[in-house]
């Protein structure tokens, strides 16, 4: 216990142990099961091969089952919050797009490019297009989504601290730069308005 204790007071611990979290934290996000596993994998074994630490001189199988069900349980109810944060990032970034959709799906009679005229006539309503096409709104069981929530299951101490650090930083930086913006908006007009007053 005292080579872990003196381990975990030097600062090449602490650079390790941060440079562990980012590459797990990296992983995660590009959706890498096997390189996050092996990345933990490698981080617990050296922390066994470097340190007096031995969880198996205490193991029973009664905790492991029971904080086995507890992570499991967090888990799950992680995924919930987890995902409605996911489809809102999802549907602001289609904000764009979904008055085109929207116009071209009205107009779809009349439409010019056959391709979609085909495809869309297939479609009963407006929602069932944009699922069958853009697979919006995104459901859990979407090729591209399936893994991530298996992720954030699987991870969600790690994927919970990351939205937790970079969540706020991105509201933040959002209102700022939303309130520059307007700013110097106002600003660039005033200007301009001096500058050609009384032509």
């Amino acid at each position: 216990m005292l080579v872990t204790l003196l381990l975990i007071s030097t600062w090449p611990f602490w650079l390790l142990l941060l440079a562990f979290l980012c590459l797990e934290v990296y992983f995660l996000e590009k959706e890498e099961p096997v390189k996050t596993t092996m990345s933990l994998a490698i981080f617990v074994g050296l922390v066994l091969m470097f340190t007096d630490w031995k969880p198996w001189h205490t193991f029973s199988w009664e905790s492991a089952i029971g904080y086995g069900f507890l992570y499991l349980v967090l888990g799950i109810a992680y995924v919930f919050p987890r995902f409605i944060l996911y489809v809102k990032d999802k549907a602001k970034a289609f904000e764009n797009q979904y008055a085109d959709y929207k116009t071209r799906w009205d107009n779809r009679a009349t439409i010019s490019n056959p391709h979609d005229a085909v495809h869309w006539n297939n479609y009963s309503s407006f929602e069932d297009m944009l699922r069958g096409e853009r697979q919006t709104p995104p459901m859990p069981w979407d090729s591209g989504v399936k893994g991530k929530v298996y992720m954030w299951m699987a991870y969600w101490p790690l994927s919970g601290a990351w939205v937790l650090l970079h969540r706020p930083l991105e509201w933040f930086w959002d209102w700022a730069y939303a309130t520059v913006k307007d700013k110097l908006a106002s600003l660039s007009y005033k200007i301009f308005r001096s500058h050609f007053q009384g032509r």
